[in-house]
């Protein structure tokens, strides 16, 4: 009845003012009672997804953590393998150097030898 305030009769009964504020009561504590529904079904909504939030993180914490470390651990090896790399690639270079020094030094030392 409060949407159609110009409305006499209803089911060819008559509409007096007392039916029209009563109803008009009614409405609005149905409007705030659902209000208040819709609020709380918000927060109740808000709190299980932050709930859900917690939870995960606390399911995902550890393995963050394993893949924190696993990728220190991946960090660490690389690094080594280059210096390892870095390493035997200045041992060749020094023994090829040593052998070819030798080289020279046994070719010097022969030759010393048939000049002597």
């Amino acid at each position: 009845f409060s949407h159609l305030p110009l409305l006499e009769s209803h089911d060819a009964e008559r509409i007096g003012p007392e039916a029209k504020q009563l109803a008009d009561a009614i409405y609005a504590k149905k409007k705030m009672y659902y209000n208040m529904r819709v609020k709380t079904l918000k927060r109740d909504a808000t709190n299980a997804c932050t709930r859900a939030q917690e939870l995960l993180g606390e399911a995902c914490r550890p393995l963050r953590s394993r893949l924190e470390a696993t990728a220190r651990g991946l960090k660490d090896l690389q690094e080594a393998l280059a210096d390892a790399a870095l390493f035997f690639r200045h041992a060749r270079r020094r023994s090829r150097l040593r052998r070819s020094g030798l080289r020279r030094s046994r070719l010097g030392r022969s030759r010393l030898r048939r000049s002597g």
